[in-house]
């Protein structure tokens, strides 16, 4: 299944590591097929 990942999920997960989103994301691998817009580093880098 694919999910798209917007800066403000990827921000929640960073700020809650042990949440439900952050587990979703990084201990689903084989699960889901991540993707996120071109801008998502950029802006993480920007707010960080």
């Amino acid at each position: 299944m694919r999910v798209v990942v917007d800066t403000n999920i990827a921000f929640s997960a960073i700020i809650t590591p042990t949440g439900t989103i952050s587990d979703l994301i990084l201990n689903a691998e084989g699960v889901f097929d991540y993707w996120a817009p071109s801008f998502l580093l950029t802006e993480l880098d920007k707010y960080q």
